[in-house]
Parts: structure tokens; sequence; C-alpha cells
């Protein structure tokens, strides 16, 4: 056997977080990638870190200027605890946000011997897309006459939208950068952006 380090990662509500928490378990019958005999023990763990990248348009990834945070000993753990991750951590600037995009987000764990586990995983954020969202239906909803040309935005942003999350849950990952780019100038030339 060997480990399967596991992991999810979400944004803040206020896109200054990026929290992370190890998902990979302990070793059973139904999870033998976990932690414990014949796989390391977490007690085995001497480091670990998480590496971010920003998805360019052309597919490319950008490091931020600070691109790796040591996140041991609050990680690995098999209590589901998070450590939450500052953008202004990895150098994107005081009192920074995690900007909509593609973050690619690979966990690293350093086990006696020393051996190094990694796992990575493409992380949408599209926080200030939400708030866009949410602040045209605030309009469209209080709206109260000549409301037409704020509803045919509303449902243009809308059908984008539910094109966006489709494809996080089942299309490419260009798909979803094509559909981001989309919604954030849309978000930027209808006076509901964040």
């Amino acid at each position: 056997m060997a480990l399967d380090l596991k992991f999810c990662a979400s944004v803040s509500n206020d896109s200054k977080s990026l929290c992370v928490t190890d998902t990979t378990g302990v070793y059973s019958v139904s999870n033998t990638g976990g932690w414990g005999a014949p796989n390391p023990e977490i007690a085995d763990a001497t480091a670990a870190s998480v590496t971010i990248a920003k998805r360019n348009n052309d597919g490319t990834y950008t490091s931020p200027e600070i691109p790796t945070q040591d996140v041991y000993p609050d990680l690995p753990n098999i209590t589901n605890t998070e450590d939450c991750l500052l953008a202004e951590d990895f150098g994107y600037g005081t009192d920074a946000i995690y900007e909509d995009g593609i973050y690619r987000v690979t966990y690293s764990v350093t086990t006696t011997g020393p051996v190094v586990t990694t796992t990575t995983k493409e992380i949408p954020i599209i926080n200030s897309i939400n708030c866009c969202i949410q602040k045209m239906a605030l309009k469209v909803s209080t709206c109260e006459c000549n409301c037409e040309d704020i509803e045919k935005k509303q449902r243009d942003l809308m059908f984008y939208y539910r094109l966006l999350r489709g494809s996080i849950g089942c299309g490419t990952m260009d798909d979803v950068q094509n559909y981001i780019d989309k919604l954030t100038k849309m978000c930027a030339t209808c006076g509901c952006g964040c």
C-alpha cells in the first residue's frame, strides 16, 4: 500500500482565506491509502506545505510572490480541521483577496524516511462573480419601471453563470476559465461588480 494524500480546499466568503482540509483519513479496508499501518502513521509527518499558482487565460500558471506556505503541524490531521491561508501570506499584498480564477493547489507532506507525498487540485474561485450576480438580482428586485434592460442583463448573467457551474462539475478547466473570463467582463460593464 501507499499513502494516498487527499484534501479539499475552499475560499472564505470574503475571499481573503484559502482553507485547506486534509481528508486522507485513517487506513481501513475501504481506505487503503489512509494514514496508519501499512502506510505511514500521521505521527511520522515531519513537514507539510501548500503551494498555489493562478491559471492564466492561456492555460499556464503564475505563482504568487511567495508560492508555498508551511502548514505543519496544523496539517496533516485526521480530525478534518482546516488550515486557512491568507492571500497576503502568499504575497498578494496587504489585506488582499484571492481574485476570481482557477488556482492550482498542491498539498505536500513529508514523512520520516524522508518520503514526500504530493497531490494537486485545480480549485475555481468565483466569489466576485457570485457577488455580482447577487447585486444584479437586488437591482432587478427593486426596479419599478423601465426594467427591461436590467432584466436582460440579469438573464444573460444567469445564463453564463449556469454554464460556469455546469462546467465546474463536468467540463474542462478551459471551459471554466472561459466562463470566468466572460462573467468577469460582464460584471465589469453592468455596474454590478464587486
